[in-house]
């Protein structure tokens, strides 16, 4: 499996939010993206997705067809203004073949789980960077100069000093970004508009 190049995506390494109500799914795929590189999100309902779409702006989601939920997950993720640019991959528990033909090609992949996770990975590294080359989401990522100690900040969760990874603009609003908590809590960043934390995993 070949790590994600991360010069490709501007500063930060891509965002996957997985939109999966099976734990156990989840848990068979997000260490394997980690590992290449990507920072991982979850999701388990559609309400919940469509919420942590428009907040994080991931670079891809990865999502089942929650029938149970009335109508297409997809296709409420394709009509939405702010997360139709975004490439969508349909990983589900069912045969591909009982999940209407319509809601198939609205997805930009589709898989029937269980699926090796590198070929996943592979499908997803490949959809980001023809997402990137060939359309403009309006988001740019803009480096902003350290100036002293003002990054030093500690988990909103454990109280455990997290180390600073990069300040960036996003959409008009600056952002610190830090590496892992090393007790595990999760993978932040710090709103300085809103003095706030974001959890991004």
């Amino acid at each position: 499996m070949v790590p994600l190049d991360r010069t490709q995506f501007d500063h930060l390494p891509a965002i996957i939010l997985l939109v999966l109500a099976d734990g156990r799914v989840v848990k068979t795929y997000q260490p394997a993206f980690e590992a290449s590189g990507l920072w991982v999100a979850t999701a388990s309902t559609p309400g919940e997705a469509l919420d942590a779409a428009e907040e994080l702006k991931p670079d891809l989601i990865i999502t089942d067809v929650f029938p149970e939920q009335g109508g297409s997950v997809i296709e409420s993720f394709k009509t939405c203004t702010f997360t139709r640019q975004i490439p969508v991959i349909l990983l589900s528990n069912r045969p591909l073949a009982t999940i209407p033909l319509h809601t198939r090609q609205l997805a930009d992949a589709c898989f029937e789980h269980p699926v090796p996770a590198a070929s996943l990975i592979a499908r997803t590294q490949a959809l980001i960077v023809q997402t990137r080359d060939t359309a403009d989401r309006g988001v740019h990522l803009r480096p902003v100069p350290r100036q002293g100690n003002d990054r030093a900040r500690k988990c909103p969760r454990c109280g455990t000093a997290l180390e600073w990874s990069e300040r960036s603009r996003l959409l008009g609003t600056e952002y610190d970004y830090y590496r892992w908590c090393a007790k595990g809590c999760g993978l932040y960043c710090y709103n300085l508009e809103k003095h706030a934390w974001m959890k991004l995993a």
